[in-house]
């Protein structure tokens, strides 16, 4: 989920650092929708399994509501791990 990651954050603007996304959030949150909605749909088969995704990396609680309301109906089970504090939010679906 790093900033610098150009399919998941592309257009949006960041940082001098590259390490913090600047874009106002809620035309982020249209930017990062839209980019996880064509990475699932070109780049992760239908076919292949879905049963975990586990996203990788700090990230604010608004990507990670964004990226829930992305993969939540199309994977049985999500998790983020923050690899700064080593925590893992399981995100279960309904």
């Amino acid at each position: 989920m790093s900033p610098s990651n150009l399919k998941i954050w592309g257009g949006c603007e960041k940082n001098p650092q590259g390490d913090r996304i600047e874009t106002p959030k809620n035309v982020a949150i249209e930017i990062l929708a839209a980019n996880l909605r064509k990475l699932l749909k070109e780049e992760i088969p239908k076919e292949a399994d879905r049963d975990l995704l586990v996203i990788t990396g700090a990230i604010p609680q608004w990507a990670t509501v964004t990226i829930t309301r992305v993969f939540a109906s199309r994977f049985k089970n999500l998790s983020i791990f923050n690899p700064r504090d080593g925590t893992t939010i399981e995100i279960p679906n309904p």
